[in-house]
């Protein structure tokens, strides 16, 4: 029912597949929900799709110059980080730190460095974000999309600008996103608080820019030049 005032009950359709007790997850457009959402599932999934691909990336990593492996690092490898990365703003650091150590290693790859090389000046050289990072990126273009009404309808009610919370009253943070209060922790991490926050702390150069293809790089530029 995405449509403003929908009520055809008719369209609503049963669901054909319920995880069983063993189940520990559903895929939901790819990405493993838990009834917890700590993406745990997801996390080992992605670790092993990753795996398979850096494995893949050493075997030629020999064969091809640096410009043919950024090629295939990117199709094989930050494909998987990049897809619907906003929503790994909810997994803890710990339970991401397997993946940030697999970027780095396939990242050292494909610039043929040693092992150990500090992996910061590689990112920048290459323009590529590191996990991290990237969940930011997504995050702040999902934000664009909801304050220049892309997203569904169904959104417009999550995030709240401080001046409509204030009967319309011009205040000096009026156009920042009201973040209601919370007193756990693991909330921040969470997209309603998580997102807003993210919006509020750009400056207001970059939250002015209304084409989102200007918006997207000044977004990326910022978060590599901050590394």
């Amino acid at each position: 029912m995405n449509n403003t005032n929908e009520c055809n009950i008719t369209k609503i359709k049963m669901i054909k597949h319920v995880p069983s007790s063993d189940e520990k997850s559903v895929r939901v457009l790819g990405v493993l929900l838990d009834q917890d959402l700590t993406l745990v599932e997801h996390i080992k999934s992605l670790h092993s799709k990753l795996s398979r691909n850096l494995y893949a990336l050493r075997q030629i990593s020999n064969l091809f110059p640096t410009p043919i492996l950024k090629l295939v690092y990117n199709a094989n490898f930050q494909s998987h980080i990049n897809y619907c990365s906003n929503i790994l703003s909810i997994c803890t650091k710990t339970l991401l730190e397997p993946i940030i150590k697999m970027q780095k290693k396939a990242i050292r790859l494909v610039s043929k460095v040693k092992y150990n090389e500090s992996t910061v000046p590689l990112f920048k050289e290459h323009n590529i974000l590191p996990i991290m990072e990237q969940i930011e990126y997504s995050s702040l273009l999902a934000m664009h999309d909801y304050l220049t009404e892309i997203l569904s309808p169904s959104f417009y009610p999550t995030w709240i600008r401080n001046n409509h919370l204030n009967g319309n009253y011009s205040l000096r943070n009026g156009d920042d996103i009201h973040i209601r209060p919370h007193r756990y922790e693991y909330l921040k991490r969470h997209p309603i608080f998580n997102f807003g926050n993210l919006l509020n702390n750009l400056n207001d150069e970059i939250k002015c820019i209304e084409n989102k293809n200007i918006y997207s790089k000044a977004i990326k530029y910022r978060l590599i030049n901050a590394l």
